[in-house]
């Protein structure tokens, strides 16, 4: 009885052929290869080895064999196949999403942005407001159903662009290979190091510099005949030349030295327990729940700290704060009226504090994802405090605000509160009004005059 010929045998090119093209099916439907299969394969190479839809699977694919073989060869993939399987991909930066949802969802969110008056009329509509009061008051229920949907909405694909950037790496623990010189294992250390950090540089710029701009889209496509509430003398557009000015001067120092140079050195020498644990621990919404609500109290405590030193030291004051008080008034413009230390104190500081109690105090394991939805949950609301006009936007805890805004002011006068600090500069030191309300120092306008918090 003779033996099964093998795949291998080069008087059989057309059995080797077939398990090439199944392989080749596998990659190109951005399926992991299977070894065990594919070798079976190999050392059968029958078509009895092969159910019959594989053999016609196979069959299809025979003429995208040069593929599979540059593949094998380390060469690259034709473009198609290579865009076809990052598209079905999760984000290797921590995305919840694979690259081509990220995308689509995206690419609504732009089209829902250009057509943000037809939506809000068309919601109007709907809600069965009247013919004349087609445009939904900000705060109607309407108005804040759309408030949370721009919120969420934009909060979660900022974290999902972010997720779309390749994954930091940290410097291999084990030892350099012997053959290796010096020079060429410091080469390596350091092309690592510049790599988390431009991964760094660019995640943060998408959080807080996205942030800012989704606020001046819903600002003057959605809520454009909202009124500020002080005349505006100055430009809001933060697009200007002279808001790149300014965010050069405080917001891009810190971009580059704080949240490039220090987090990408963070992630360059991240322990290999501990960089596994981000990248495995799975999201969960519920945990997420949990853990943003400390994450929350953390930031605002630690905010209105800093915040308050620097307003109750004259030094202080004079050399790190007083710039971002040029701003009598706010608009979009101020986020980026800062100097460096000032963001490190009240941006920079929080954030790490927050991170630091649910790590190593509760010993809460964090998914990437969830670090980047908690920061950049934080990034919205301080960026969204400086709209300068009353908009329902921003609140405390996003996720479930939606249950309590319809029924509640609590949320109504978020935009107002740091308004009326920058107007009185005594005043409102918390980034949410909960600290300031205990402490004696929440003070809100009524018709021009000051009205003290009853806790006062």
């Amino acid at each position: 009885m003779s033996a099964t010929p093998s795949s291998s045998n080069p008087q059989h090119p057309e059995r080797r052929e077939t398990a090439d093209a199944a392989e080749l099916v596998a990659l190109g439907a951005g399926a992991a290869p299977k070894p065990a299969a594919i070798g079976q394969l190999k050392r059968v190479g029958s078509w009895s080895a092969c159910s019959p839809r594989e053999r016609l699977r196979a069959e299809k694919a025979l003429p995208e064999e040069s593929a599979l073989k540059a593949l094998r060869r380390g060469e690259a993939a034709p473009l198609l196949v290579r865009v076809r399987r990052w598209l079905g991909r999760m984000g290797s930066n921590g995305g919840v999403l694979p690259n081509g949802g990220v995308l689509a969802v995206a690419a609504l969110q732009c089209a829902a942005w250009l057509h943000s008056e037809r939506l809000s009329i068309a919601i109007a509509k709907a809600s069965g407001l009247p013919a004349g009061r087609r445009r939904p008051d900000a705060y109607s229920f309407p108005g804040r159903l759309i408030g949370w949907l721009v919120e969420n909405g934009a909060v979660i694909t900022l974290c999902n662009l972010r997720g779309l950037l390749p994954h930091p790496e940290p410097i291999p623990d084990e030892r350099a290979d012997a053959s290796s010189t010096l020079v060429q294992t410091c080469g390596r250390c350091a092309r690592i190091v510049a790599r988390n950090v431009a991964i760094s540089i660019v995640s943060n710029m998408i959080a807080e510099t996205g942030s800012v701009l989704i606020h001046h889209l819903a600002s003057t496509r959605l809520y454009s005949k909202v009124p500020y509430f002080v005349k505006q003398r100055r430009s809001a557009n933060p697009l200007t030349l002279g808001a790149l000015a300014d965010w050069v001067r405080g917001n891009g120092v810190l971009q580059l030295f704080g949240g490039g140079l220090m987090l990408g050195l963070i992630e360059s020498f991240l322990p290999a327990a501990a960089a596994a644990e981000v990248t495995n621990t799975p999201f969960t919404v519920g945990g997420f729940l949990r853990n943003f609500a400390v994450f929350r109290v953390v930031v605002d405590v630690a905010f209105y700290c800093g915040h308050r030193a620097l307003h109750e030291h004259p030094l202080l004051y004079k050399h790190i704060h007083k710039r971002h008080h040029e701003h009598f008034t706010t608009n979009l413009r101020t986020n980026y009226h800062f100097t460096a230390p000032d963001l490190f104190i009240e941006s920079a500081v929080p954030v790490f504090a927050g991170l630091a109690v649910l790590r190593k105090l509760l010993g809460v394991a964090l998914s990437r994802f969830e670090i980047h939805l908690m920061l950049t949950y934080v990034a919205w609301h301080e960026s969204g405090t400086h709209l300068g006009k009353p908009l329902p936007v921003i609140s405390m805890y996003p996720p479930l605000s939606i249950l309590y805004t319809p029924f509640t002011d609590v949320e109504a006068t978020a935009i107002e509160f740091h308004e009326v600090h920058h107007n009185r500069r005594s005043c409102n030191y918390g980034i949410t009004q909960w600290i300031d309300y205990l402490m004696g120092s929440r003070l809100l306008r009524a018709g021009g005059a000051g009205k003290k918090s009853p806790a006062a």
